[in-house]
């Protein structure tokens, strides 16, 4: 058999220097196995949600909202009549009306319309960004000040105006009954003036019949002066016929002021009715 031929030194030497530089051999899992990290700028939509307590909330409003009516309802610079809601998502207000049915965007819609009804701002936003290009940079918050203090003072202005118009339509009312029972004050005041005149009427009607009796059956026994005849219950003195004559006319004046008081009443409140039906045309 051969002997093994030995390695020459200077080969040993070069294979400690290769190993020697090549340092620890390192495990492919020493290499890192964390998952790629959410570049800034684009938050997770965990990230975007309210809290579970103010979604509650939020979501408890609208459910409270849901089906409710309203005799007009104004949305977004238009008016509604007849407005029954149905349903208020993340995305908008849907309702019906006297028109037909009506979706109105939160974006639409008036800062105290979202303040009270369930607007939620993560909500929307992230549906808005999915269906639309990114939205256009706010304006200064100066000029979102003066906007949401328009709005204020606009429905401090609408509620003040629909204010007044009750206010009228109240006073109209209550004038309209008063010249109603004024109408029929007037009506039974005139009948009873007319009854005293011809309750006069027949009076004086009497004394003439009683004249006319006594031109037909006078006689030399009788004198007229101190005659003292009752003819229905009246003296038929002269005297007693003045005195009788007088407290018809008493009674006539008294009814006719009373006509004339209720008239002018009457007339006063025609005149304040139709004055307040200018103002709330």
């Amino acid at each position: 058999m051969k002997a093994n031929k030995a390695i020459p030194s200077c080969y040993l030497v070069t294979i400690a220097v290769f190993l020697t530089s090549c340092g620890e051999p390192k495990l492919i899992q020493d290499q890192g196995t964390d998952e790629p990290q959410v570049e800034s700028g684009q938050p997770s939509d965990s990230a975007a949600a309210l809290p579970r307590k103010e979604r509650d909330e939020i979501e408890a409003i609208r459910a409270g909202l849901a089906g409710q009516r309203f005799h007009s309802l104004t949305l977004a610079g238009h008016t509604y009549s007849t407005v029954q809601l149905h349903e208020i998502t993340d995305q908008a207000i849907c309702f019906a009306h006297a028109g037909g049915e009506e979706e109105i965007s939160w974006a639409d819609v008036d800062t105290i319309v979202k303040e009270k009804w369930g607007y939620d701002p993560v909500a929307f936003i992230k549906v808005a960004s999915q269906q639309t290009a990114p939205p256009t940079p706010k304006p200064a918050q100066k000029t979102d000040v003066s906007k949401s203090k328009a709005e204020e003072d606009y429905y401090a202005m609408r509620i003040e105006e629909e204010k007044r118009k009750k206010e009228i339509r109240e006073q109209r009312e209550t004038l309209y009954y008063q010249a109603k029972n004024l109408r029929a004050e007037v009506l039974e005041a005139e009948s009873e003036l007319q009854e005293l005149r011809e309750s006069k009427w027949e009076l004086e009607d009497s004394f003439r019949k009683q004249d006319n009796k006594k031109e037909e059956i006078a006689s030399s026994r009788y004198d007229d002066d101190s005659q003292n005849d009752r003819f229905g219950g009246v003296s038929t003195s002269k005297a007693d016929r003045n005195k009788a004559l007088e407290k018809w006319d008493e009674k006539i004046r008294v009814a006719e002021d009373k006509v004339d008081t209720l008239n002018l009443k009457l007339k006063e409140t025609e005149r304040r009715l139709s004055m307040l039906s200018r103002h709330e045309d």
